[in-house]
């Protein structure tokens, strides 16, 4: 936690007001990200008419989704696994 509140510009104390563990701040992270990407989808799914497209607009979106957060959630969570790794 140390490191994710240095990167975040919090002090520990701060953070831990809002997320009990790591594990807290995890599922924050991938229910944030999650809501996110249900948003996206559902509005590009809303703007084309057939069955078809409404899936294949689904799709592109999963996958164009799935590589940015990849790099997104890397991203967020070196800290955590720069410290696993470490110790």
């Amino acid at each position: 936690m140390d490191d994710i509140a240095k990167e975040a510009g919090f002090t520990k104390p701060i953070l831990y007001q809002y997320f009990e563990s790591k594990t807290e701040l995890y599922r924050e992270i991938v229910n944030q990200t999650a809501e996110k990407l249900l948003t996206r989808l559902r509005n590009a799914v809303a703007e084309v008419d057939s069955p078809r497209a409404k899936i294949e607009v689904a799709f592109r979106g999963l996958f164009r989704n799935g590589r940015q957060r990849d790099r997104r959630l890397s991203h967020s969570l070196h800290p955590l696994t720069r410290r696993r790794d470490q110790g």
